[in-house]
């Protein structure tokens, strides 16, 4: 029936089929036969048709019987009538009758019952109050080769069940139940298609207990009602924030700060693992279709996975992948919600025709080779905020798994969870260890306090790394009472800037191009970033600048005076650095609109501006990063490291990367 919406198989070689192609009428169970013919497939059929299928004996019965043109009755009876039920179960053999093993005459398969097979089977104790359902996993050489129906039987009756039935077994069985403590279901065997069947039958157990207040702060046990407890996953979500529970005690985080535009919860999704190990997490192909029906509007797809585990493991099989980059134009995002934390993956970040197999999200708690934080400790002179985080996202094809390690301009966000309480703005900075020069590199952040009291860090950042939070609060002296103080303070907290000495940040010192390439550098969390080398001249390949000076080159933030002079001592003026943030705001958000020059008419020497310049100077001034020196830019003045600090301040702030 077209209702149905699938292809048949074309019929097996040596096998004689016969299709009779049916248009329905406007009398229900009446149909006009189109066309009669023999061993064809059969494709998708649509709207408004039907087709009846006969093998062998019943192939040639449909050929000689039915003739194009001529209108035909079809009626379904049963006996009993199905009509007289409410619910009806298909299965069989029956196993079990009144206690003892049965021999069904009306088994479905004879000649597979003396066959070992994977099977599912119901069984019912003698007082009616007990239900068991058994899956056994077969066809799997060193794990299980499967039951005959008769040895399903015996085992039922070995432990005292009354009556027992078989379910359509044989080719592949999956028991899928949600796990205490678990929001999503999660299939618990192995099945031997090695995955869950997209077209299935399916037997399903709902509670109807109401559902339990919510968990403590600290955790807890989970209540809800009317989640699956058996069979096969089905929809229905869960809100994209609040305390589910989760592991090690911390649940699922709130990923508002995630979320652009509207939202859809995905609960098809299978999962295996956990108690403290690894949990692998995958989106049904059905999840496409539940996409293409989603709400205009909809950006945003949420895949919620709870669990106790160190590493959650999400993959989106290449056809979900598509239709979400169909469905919002390339523009939204899947955001992976997990206790160890969130993820926003965009679908620009990577291209479904370079992925045709899907992507796969990791994020986990890294070994210290790959997070070594005594080398952070040292570099920052701060405390651990919290438990290091790696994120990683993977893009598949032909089998093969390619890390996605660098975003390009995209900014991805993540939230990472905080340990400390004391966490957040002006105390607080994350870093990302950059394994190819073995350092630490500061990257944006904002921080956020959950309902639970809990702190996450939103990390913004064009690339995929291990990151770790650190409380490193920083003061000094000479700032005391200083107009600049607030900003300076908070940037040396983030590992932006640092003083000339440990007491000292002196800041009215005039700052450099090139000191200022590496302060922009970190501010944006580039010093990470693989660079091609500039043909700066002035600048030796092993200048303390040098690869920062490369990176803000490459990205188009900064130029020399020429093509092999950057200026690198020199003093960086106002103007320049005003311009520079003007091509930072467009960097880190390409639809930026221009400056409009017209707003520069307020300050007294507006016509010193330089003409290059002039856009990117009215669109930092436009945005609030800069107002001027009373009623003067002053853009030929060198500025100085407080005005440096304060601009890159506002910049972040500004750009939504920090507080």
């Amino acid at each position: 029936d077209d209702r149905f919406g699938h292809a048949f198989p074309p019929p097996s070689p040596g096998a004689h089929r016969t299709v009779v192609y049916l248009r329905k009428t406007a009398s229900p169970g009446l149909y006009t036969v189109e066309s009669v013919e023999e061993n064809t497939g059969i494709p998708v059929l649509p709207a408004g048709r039907a087709v009846l299928t006969g093998h062998a004996q019943w192939a040639d019965w449909l050929l000689q019987n039915l003739v194009p043109g001529e209108t035909i009755r079809i009626d379904l009876d049963t006996s009993p009538d199905w009509r007289a039920f409410r619910t009806v179960i298909g299965g069989g053999p029956i196993l079990l009758k009144d206690g003892q093993v049965y021999d069904d005459p009306d088994k479905p398969v004879p000649e597979a019952y003396r066959v070992r097979n994977p099977l599912m089977a119901v069984g019912i104790s003698a007082d009616g109050r007990t239900v068991s359902m058994v899956a056994v996993d077969g066809r799997r050489p060193g794990t299980s080769i499967g039951l005959t129906p008769g040895e399903m039987a015996a085992y039922f009756k070995t432990l005292g069940f009354r009556d027992a039935i078989a379910f359509d077994s044989g080719g592949s069985v999956a028991m899928v139940v949600r796990k205490p403590g678990d929001s999503a279901v999660t299939v618990v065997n192995l099945p031997s298609d090695g995955r869950e069947r997209r077209v299935a039958n399916g037997l399903f157990v709902y509670s109807s207990q109401p559902a339990a207040p919510p968990p403590p702060a600290n955790g807890g046990q989970p209540g809800g009602g009317g989640q699956p407890g058996g069979g096969s996953p089905g929809g229905g979500g869960s809100p994209p924030g609040g305390s589910q529970p989760g592991g090690a005690g911390r649940g699922l985080p709130d990923i508002a700060p995630l979320v652009s535009g509207s939202s859809q919860v995905w609960n098809e999704v299978a999962v295996t693992g956990g108690s403290g190990g690894e949990i692998t997490a995958r989106v049904m192909v059905e999840a496409a279709d539940r996409v293409m029906g989603a709400a205009p509007g909809t950006s945003t797809f949420v895949v919620p996975v709870a669990g106790n585990a160190s590493a959650f493991r999400v993959q989106i099989p290449g056809i979900v992948w598509r239709a979400v980059a169909d469905k919002t134009s390339k523009a939204g995002a899947v955001v992976i919600q997990t206790p160890a934390g969130a993820y926003s993956l965009p679908v620009s970040a990577v291209d479904p025709a370079g992925a045709p197999d899907g992507v796969e999200v990791v994020i986990r708690r890294p070994d210290a080779g790959a997070a070594p934080t005594d080398v952070l400790l040292r570099q920052t002179g701060g405390v651990l905020a919290g438990a290091p985080a790696a994120f990683e996202v993977y893009r598949l094809a032909g089998g093969v798994r390619t890390p996605v390690e660098d975003t390009g301009r995209l900014y991805v966000r993540r939230l990472m969870a905080l340990d400390r309480g004391d966490a957040g703005a002006g105390r607080t900075g994350v870093f990302a260890y950059d394994p190819a020069r073995g350092l630490w590199t500061p990257v944006p952040a904002k921080f956020v306090r959950q309902a639970d009291g809990s702190v996450w860090a939103v990390v913004s950042h064009p690339a995929n790394r291990v990151y770790a939070a650190v409380n490193r609060s920083r003061t000094f002296q000479d700032l005391n009472g200083h107009w600049a103080a607030a900003e300076v303070e908070k940037l040396a907290a983030y590992g932006v800037v640092s003083g000339v000495d440990e007491r000292r940040f002196d800041p009215d010192r005039p700052v450099t191009r090139g000191q200022f390439a590496v302060l922009l550098a970190r501010a944006l969390g580039l010093s990470d970033k693989a660079a091609r080398a500039a043909a700066f001249a002035d600048v030796p390949a092993g200048a303390w600048d040098r690869h920062e000076i490369d990176v803000v080159a490459q990205e188009g933030l900064m130029s020399g005076f020429s093509s092999s002079l950057f200026g690198d001592g020199q003093p960086v003026t106002r103007e320049q650095i005003m311009a520079v943030i003007g091509r930072a705001m467009r960097y880190v958000n390409p639809s930026a609109a221009p400056g409009d020059p017209g707003v520069l008419a307020r300050f007294a020497d507006a016509d010193r501006v330089s003409g290059w310049a002039r856009s990117d100077v009215a669109a930092v001034v436009q945005a609030g990063v800069v107002r001027g020196t009373g009623a003067n830019l002053e853009p030929a003045r060198p500025a100085t490291r407080a005005e440096a600090a304060v601009m890159l301040a506002k910049l972040l702030s500004s750009a939504g990367l920090a507080d």
